[in-house]
């Protein structure tokens, strides 16, 4: 498969929910997998290979080890090891645009024919791994085509047949941007499926705000007592720091700057303590008809329900600590 879409849509999130999938226990709560996540990979469930690592020729037998006689043949490669050692495995191979043609063709005989060989190890059979590539190639077709695209699956929704055949009919568009980047029609010829990630709608990046705050809640309930609560302002507030040319990945980010990290060194400076709960409100200045000066204001309640109040800049600076409150 391949996967292909702008930077920090998702991509490789969805190569490890597919390990998780075939490989781990559905009744766990992902969002508290991480340990089970790194068992995987070190048990060769789940391999990441950074192409942009193979833009060279000779580091082919980095993959499949090296010719009798030469240094590393006693070490085999790294992907030829995996696959002997679990031959089921999900492989990632990221930015595979970067990787040098010569390494391309050693995943010819892989797609083709589900086998691969070490001068070392010799003919190891992978029929049963699923390798998923990732490319940004075509982002900007992409991303210029995502509102007819929207329209299409939400049209279609039901329809599954009529949206192959439009998804099909645009991929087909990108076909002369992948060649010319992987030079090798065979190459394509062999991927079975092509995967496009349309840019975040706001409702998706709101869904994606919640998820990584309610990973923080989790984290500093269990770690410090700690509660987080927050409001839908801030959500929104939040949303509007996406930034399309870094996907999810720019909210995540303006997530843990403008509320886990004052967090983080609040807790260091002794501000707030165990059995605190942390509300985050989001305060619009009404002098401006957009809205575009907005505040983040901070409620620290202890135990006892003293209420202490911090206000913060658009950038989530605290600009001044207000006097407490009892209730």
């Amino acid at each position: 498969m391949l996967f292909l879409g702008s930077s920090g849509i998702g991509k490789t999130e969805l190569a490890k929910q597919v390990t998780y999938f075939l490989n781990g226990d559905e009744s766990k709560d992902k969002t508290s997998c991480s340990q089970s996540f790194v068992d995987m990979e070190k048990s060769g469930a789940f391999m990441r290979i950074d192409m942009s690592e193979y833009q060279h020729d000779h580091t082919v037998s980095n993959l499949t080890g090296s010719p009798k006689g030469y240094v590393g043949y006693e070490e085999g490669g790294i992907l030829t090891k995996k696959l002997k050692k679990n031959p089921r495995a999900i492989v990632l191979l990221d930015e595979i645009e970067k990787a040098h043609p010569d390494v391309l063709t050693v995943f010819l005989q892989v797609f083709d024919d589900g086998r691969i060989t070490d001068p070392k190890l010799g003919t190891i059979y992978c029929k049963g791994a699923v390798f998923i590539m990732t490319s940004n190639l075509g982002s900007e077709e992409i991303r210029a085509a995502s509102p007819r695209l929207h329209k299409l699956v939400a049209a279609t929704e039901d329809r599954h047949e009529r949206y192959l055949k439009g998804i099909g009919q645009f991929t087909k568009q990108l076909y002369p941007v992948l060649k010319k980047s992987l030079k090798r029609d065979e190459f394509l010829g062999r991927i079975n499926q092509i995967v496009v990630f349309l840019p975040l709608s706001d409702q998706e990046i709101s869904q994606v705000i919640e998820i990584e705050l309610k990973k923080w809640k989790k984290r500093a309930e269990e770690h410090h007592e700690i509660r987080l609560s927050w409001s839908p302002e801030v959500v929104q507030r939040l949303v509007e720091g996406y930034d399309v040319n870094y996907g999810a990945r720019s909210v995540m980010n303006e997530a843990q700057t403008l509320a886990i990290q004052i967090l983080a060194e609040s807790q260091i400076r002794g501000d707030i303590g165990k059995k605190y709960t942390w509300y985050f409100i989001r305060l619009l200045d009404d002098s401006h008809a957009n809205h575009t000066n907005s505040w983040l204001v901070h409620l620290f309640i202890n135990d006892t329900g003293d209420i202490d109040m911090a206000k913060a800049d658009p950038n989530g600076h605290i600009l001044q600590r207000g006097c407490r409150y009892v209730l």
